[in-house]
């Protein structure tokens, strides 16, 4: 499974870098994957996050204008539910 998700991940044009993080077993349990995001003026906030998984948003503007975004999902990898999982590798 966790295969599946680095492939897919891999493939995005938006993803900048990926992390995965194991528990003291060395068993891998989380999944950061940090995106560049492109967000229009007309564009709310809410509208960037997903409902999956937990985020960071990071939003840099210059006179008033964003000029750079990012995005950091953090997926549990022994929680990821269907749902998630088809985002994940479909989005």
């Amino acid at each position: 499974m966790i295969e599946n998700i680095i492939s897919a991940v891999i493939k995005k044009e938006t993803v900048k870098s990926f992390e995965i993080i194991k528990d003291k077993s060395g068993v891998p349990y989380l999944l950061k994957v940090k995106e560049v995001r492109k967000f229009d003026r007309s564009s709310r906030l809410y509208e960037q996050m997903s409902k999956f998984g937990h985020q960071d948003l990071i939003i840099k503007t210059q006179a008033g204008n964003v000029v750079h975004g990012e995005r950091v999902t953090k997926y549990r990898l022994d929680k990821l539910t269907d749902d998630e999982l088809d985002r994940l590798i479909h989005s």
